[in-house]
This record gives structure tokens, C-alpha cells and sequence, in this order.
């Protein structure tokens, strides 16, 4: 096993100590300078993992599990971001590593067409809890976090707006 599998499982480990932590949603939008249209980022937090969801200006929405990170991650890796809110059914989505950024590591998926909608709704309609979760098979490892709805509405409702989901 690499250097970069094993830092991602003991990232895993350590940030799972704090996921009854949560903070709940927001969301931001911008315009976009070559388009003039709309783009946004709608963002669950909790201390150890958050859902970032985005959309561009050509209307793809992509979903990714991002967690903090010491190292960098391994790009090579596949997993299965899975998302449920309060007892509707589970989401799954198949991704891939990326480093979101100097601090945070991910796994980013693409959200087809007819699943867009839906899903940012049932996020906006949540009531107790919105579980996230990443399966990385590959290194025998699940993680998950319950991230609070507060904010959901509000947040699912901009990012609805932004993005001219309907």
C-alpha cells in the first residue's frame, strides 16, 4: 500500500473522532465572466468531512466529499460518495480522488441531468439529517458524517435559482 493510501485511511480515522460535529449549509454564487451566466457552490459541513456540491456555467453539476487532508491524495482512487437524507433513499455516485485544495482532499462526481433536481431538492426539504458518505474499496474504508439541515432550504433554494434547476 502506498504512502498516500495509508495517510488517506488515517485521515479517515482521525476525522471520524469529530462527525457528531455538524455545521450545516450555505451557498454562494457568482457570475461567470465569459458567460454572464450564474455559477454556485452549495456547501453541508461538518468537523469531518463536507458535501460540496457545484455548478458551472454550462449547467454540470458535480458532487464531491471533501475531507481535510495533510498529504496530498492519491488521484488514482475510486469511490462511492453516497448521500441520504432523513429516510428517503440512498444516492450513490461513483467518483474519483482530486485535491480540492492545499488543505482538503476529495472524490468528486458528476450528477447526471434527471438526478439534479431531485437531489438538491430532497437536500432543501431535509428535516433531521443529511447522512454523507465515501466507500473507498480499494482501501477497505467507509466513512460518514451526519450533517445538519440547518440551512438546507435556504441554501438548496439559491443554489436552485443560480443554476436554473427546476
Amino acid at each position: 500500500m502506498s504512502i498516500r493510501k495509508s495517510c488517506l485511511g488515517v485521515a479517515f480515522l482521525f476525522a471520524s473522532a469529530g462527525a457528531a460535529l455538524a455545521n450545516g449549509w450555505f451557498t454562494k454564487s457568482e457570475e461567470d465572466v465569459f458567460s454572464g451566466k450564474q455559477t454556485a457552490v452549495m456547501l453541508g459541513s461538518a468537523v469531518s468531512g463536507s458535501v460540496y456540491i457545484t455548478c458551472d456555467a454550462e449547467r454540470n453539476v458535480s458532487v464531491s466529499f471533501i475531507f481535510p487532508m495533510k498529504e496530498d491524495i492519491d488521484t488514482s482512487l475510486k469511490g462511492v460518495i453516497v448521500l441520504k437524507v432523513d429516510s428517503g433513499e440512498t444516492v450513490r455516485l461513483d467518483g474519483e480522488a482530486y485535491q480540492h485544495n492545499d488543505k482538503y482532499g476529495g472524490f468528486k462526481a458528476d450528477v447526471q441531468d434527471d438526478q439534479k433536481a431531485a437531489l438538491v431538492k430532497s437536500i432543501g426539504a431535509a428535516k433531521k439529517k443529511i447522512l454523507a458518505g465515501l466507500h473507498v474499496e480499494s482501501l477497505d474504508s467507509k466513512h460518514s458524517v451526519d450533517i445538519s439541515p440547518d440551512g438546507s432550504t435556504k441554501a438548496a433554494s439559491q443554489f436552485l435559482k443560480a443554476c436554473e434547476i427546476q
